[in-house]
């Protein structure tokens, strides 16, 4: 009898915690759309979803300075050369920002004027390496702000257009770079 009533309520914390679990997901699926429905302007990457993502570098570019995330085979986000606990959440949110960088403007004219217009002194302040799982690899190359100052300049891969994105996306980039090399 009391192995019954112990086998009850043990069963009824499972329940509770698969609950919770349950709900917490769908309160981030929820939060996730909400996010995507804020963001301004055209995604740099149309079509592009996390999972699509394999790795992730963060770069400064003038040092030896880095932050790599990377999904191994099971995929759960590890942090290669990270000597401190790491958080797989803090890759996954790396890899939202990816997925939704929204640019406003891409600068046509931007080729015949001199980088250094734009903050790529001749690299930029920031360099971000997107490997996706197909092994295509993409490199953003982030100049200086904006006049605006609300956006940064930004060259994606080997065009010669200039984009103007959203300057918290690439904020958090270089937050995360920062906390993960202090």
């Amino acid at each position: 009898m009391k192995r019954n009533r112990s086998l009850l309520v043990l069963g009824g914390i499972f329940l509770v915690l698969v609950a919770l679990v349950v709900w917490q997901r769908l309160a981030e699926d929820q939060t996730a759309q909400r996010l995507l429905a804020e963001v301004p302007g055209d995604p740099l990457f149309p079509g592009l979803q996390r999972t699509d993502i394999q790795a992730v570098r963060i770069q400064l570019p003038d040092s030896e300075q880095s932050f790599t995330v990377a999904r191994g085979a099971d995929g759960i986000w590890t942090a290669p050369g990270y000597e401190r606990e790491f958080d797989p959440a803090q890759a996954e949110s790396i890899a939202a920002t990816i997925t939704l960088l929204p640019y406003y403007r891409r600068l046509d004219q931007a080729a015949q004027e001199p980088l250094t217009t734009y903050g790529f002194s001749p690299l930029g302040t920031l360099l971000v390496q997107v490997v996706l799982n197909n092994g295509t690899q993409h490199a953003i190359a982030v100049g200086g702000l904006t006049p605006s100052g609300d956006t940064y300049y930004v060259i994606l891969d080997a065009q010669p257009d200039v984009y103007v994105v959203e300057r918290r996306a690439i904020d958090f980039l270089f937050v995360q770079m920062r906390d993960a090399t202090a």
